[in-house]
């Protein structure tokens, strides 16, 4: 089985097809994408290519310093990559968050995704109304901000798929997962 390949996340585009079909013709062992924050915009060419080819990899490791820097939401395609939709993704909150104009206040209802993952088609919406919602403004734009609801069950989430930070005394541990040496 061939070994790792590394992407830069802030330079990656979209593969040429015969890179990419190389990709998916080849399994190899791991994926370690760098700079991982940069495939936040679910629509980029960038995102959907790493999603594309990230699943014929045995193991994904996303490296990133600032994993959000706006609102929770953003860590959502950096989960998918490295779950790919599966049971890592289930959705423990029982319930999803609106915020109602008329009241200004946030009303609650019963989350459509409980005890199953995040869809592959509209799990980003789900993620979203799940833990931060949009706020609509008194001129009817939409604005996410920086409260997260649900906290406990996305803190679990969160640590379920094992983010972490990586320090130099951790590079033995992922280099014996990886089977790979330090240079």
């Amino acid at each position: 089985m061939p070994g790792t390949v590394m992407v830069n996340g802030k330079k990656f585009r979209e593969p040429d097809p015969f890179f990419e079909t190389q990709l998916m013709k080849t399994q190899f062992r791991n994926l370690i994408v760098d700079e991982s924050d940069n495939t936040k915009n679910k629509s980029s060419k960038r995102f959907k290519s790493l999603r594309k080819i990230a699943k014929h990899f045995r193991n994904r490791l996303l490296m990133s310093g600032t994993p959000t820097r706006n609102n929770v939401n953003e860590i959502y395609n950096q989960l998918e990559i490295l779950a790919q939709n599966s049971s890592s993704m289930i959705c423990w909150a029982e319930q999803q968050v609106e915020y109602d104009r008329s009241s200004r206040e946030w009303t609650y209802g019963n989350n459509p995704c409980f005890g199953s993952p995040f869809p592959a088609w509209g799990g980003y919406n789900a993620f979203e109304r799940t833990f931060s919602p949009k706020k609509i403004t008194c001129f009817g734009a939409e604005e996410t901000n920086q409260d997260i609801f649900n906290k406990d069950i996305f803190d679990k989430l969160v640590r379920s798929i094992r983010f972490t930070r990586i320090y130099d005394i951790e590079k033995p541990r992922i280099n014996a997962v990886l089977n790979m040496t330090d240079v």
